[in-house]
């Protein structure tokens, strides 16, 4: 079954059985029927002589995987369905659908909540057809090829479903260091020019610099400004393809980590967006630096 992950870009990536590609998302039907016939032809051909098939598979096996081809065929319209749910209001009408039944596999499907329930009442009842039963029957096990591992979640962006990350985050790091010759990664302060500002959700945040740690808890307003930053679908975005910024400017490092509640980190250098071309107040990382600092 071969599973697609929108993402903001309008790539979409799949996997099947059969092999791995991507296409841009003009030419993913294209994409979707030459798979389907690349996974059929390898299910049915065979060497001839070591009484295996093209996929390296035995003829039980193969007999096997031609059942579950049949019931992932019949699967295909609702699983164009399931892609194509993707109108969304917030995060929480979104999710992975993990597209697995008693005789089919998957990679799993960003829909919407409605668009997996459909999905799976197809799956669910794809498990009374014949093939399945003869599949089940026969004792054959589900054979899916690699996944991959798009992003680390859901997210609602401009009304669509996209991988991305949650809203919710555990932490954020954020180190300085005026002294080095290179941003650190991961986040690792040391030396007397660097410091380390760690902030949670609940408005606490420890600095550590060469006078020591302190706690301190953020006002209202400025965990506002830093919690809402966070939270953004379009920053949440840029933390999934990697922080774009300008050339650094001067000796000033500076390194980010933020850990989200849903599973899925980042880290990188941000030097570029404090003290780059197009640093100024009004850019995300720019502001939330300027709320650090004063702690």
């Amino acid at each position: 079954m071969r599973s697609f992950f929108p993402l903001a870009g309008g790539l979409v990536l799949f996997s099947s059985a059969a092999g791995l590609g991507c296409s841009s998302s003009g030419d993913d039907t294209a994409a979707r029927s030459q798979d389907a016939e690349s996974g059929q032809d390898a299910a049915t051909s065979s060497t001839g002589t070591s009484g295996t098939t093209g996929t390296g598979l035995s003829g039980a096996q193969a007999a096997c995987y031609a059942l579950q081809q049949q019931v992932e065929t019949s699967l295909e319209p609702a699983f164009e369905a399931a892609v194509a749910a993707d109108s969304c209001t917030t995060d929480a009408d979104c999710e992975v659908f993990e597209d697995v039944g008693s005789c089919n596999g998957g990679c799993g499907v960003i829909t919407t909540t409605t668009g997996a329930s459909a999905y799976q009442s197809a799956i669910t009842a794809s498990a009374s057809s014949s093939a399945c039963t003869q599949f089940v029957a026969d004792g054959c096990s589900v054979l899916t090829g690699p996944c991959l591992l798009v992003g680390p979640g859901v997210q609602c962006l401009a009304s669509k479903c996209v991988a991305g990350y949650s809203a919710a985050w555990t932490s954020l790091t954020v180190e300085s260091d005026t002294g080095g010759t290179s941003a650190s990664l991961p986040v690792s302060c040391s030396g007397s020019d660097c410091t380390t500002w760690s902030l949670t959700p609940d408005a606490t945040v420890t600095s550590t610099g060469p006078s020591g740690a302190k706690t301190s808890t953020l006002s209202t307003s400025d965990f506002a400004t830093v919690d809402g930053i966070l939270r953004d679908p379009t920053f949440r975005q840029e933390q999934l393809r990697g922080f774009e910024c300008d050339p650094a400017v001067g000796a000033q490092h500076v390194t980010e980590g933020i850990a989200r509640a849903s599973g899925g980190s980042s880290g990188g250098d941000i030097s570029g967006c404090i003290t780059g071309a197009d640093a100024g107040a009004s850019s995300d990382w720019q502001r939330i630096y300027a709320v650090l600092q004063t702690y």
